[in-house]
């Protein structure tokens, strides 16, 4: 284990060097938000609506590209080189994302701790545990960063994967619930966004970071049994797509 630690530590290191992107990521976050800000205020919204969608786009905006990442792997046979190394290359992957990703994730807080109060001229809500709600956002984070897996490598199969991307993305957003909580959906659409892995992403770390009440026990639940469910499909697949490797004289 101690490699893909490493990995990650590599990662998230190197993404301190790439000063343009992080700035890049920060302004973008700035001027999302202070959009939003902006549409709440019109709207009436509730004063906490603004931390809602300010830690839903922190997390959004720190996940790392890893469909592209893979599918280029596959693609270009680079994944082959990694496949002759004494490593586990979905792991490997998953550690470098994690690791670029937890940086991003935690400079976007901190702007959010200090653009959001700006904006509305009062404190984050009382009672409010900063640290677990980021602790919950790392692991959305992670459930996201697990269904990127998959789809980079149902790209060996599926050639136009930038459709199921596209799909990933805007089921993230709707079932996830970017931009207003999920209890705010007609009741139908409640029950269908429960019984999809995309709350655990957004939703749950968003709400509590809010201060809107949050039942974690099930919030954990959901968030285990998806991670095991992507894990076996993830192991399944690459097991798949290294049989069809061998198959093809790869």
């Amino acid at each position: 284990m101690k490699k893909y630690f490493k990995a990650l530590t590599f990662s998230f290191m190197s993404q301190i060097k790439e000063k343009s992107q992080i700035l890049g990521k920060a302004l973008l976050y700035i001027i999302i938000v202070y959009l939003f800000y902006q549409i709440f205020e019109n709207v009436k919204a509730p004063s906490n609506r603004l931390w809602y969608f300010a830690m839903t786009q922190g997390i959004i905006l720190s996940t790392m590209p890893l469909v592209l990442q893979i599918s280029n792997d596959i693609r270009s046979n680079q994944i082959t080189y990694f496949l002759l190394q004494p490593v586990n290359f979905l792991i490997l992957r998953f550690s470098e994302a994690i690791g670029a990703s937890i940086l991003r994730y935690i400079i976007l807080i901190i702007l959010c701790l200090i653009f959001v109060p700006f904006l509305k001229g009062e404190a984050l809500i009382s009672r409010i545990n900063i640290l677990f709600s980021v602790f919950l956002g790392i692991l959305g984070i992670i459930l996201y960063t697990q269904i990127s897996l998959l789809i980079g490598i149902l790209s060996y199969w599926i050639k136009e994967i930038k459709t199921l991307l596209y799909f990933n993305l805007t089921a993230t957003f709707c079932f996830g619930g970017l931009i207003v909580p999920i209890q705010l959906y007609p009741k139908i659409m409640q029950k269908i966004c429960f019984f999809t892995p995309y709350p655990w992403i957004l939703w749950w770390p968003a709400n509590f970071f809010s201060a809107e009440d949050v039942n974690h026990i099930s919030g954990f639940t959901g968030w285990i049994i998806w991670n095991l469910v992507f894990i076996l499909l993830n192991g399944y697949f690459f097991k798949k797509y290294k049989n069809n490797l061998v198959m093809d004289g790869g």
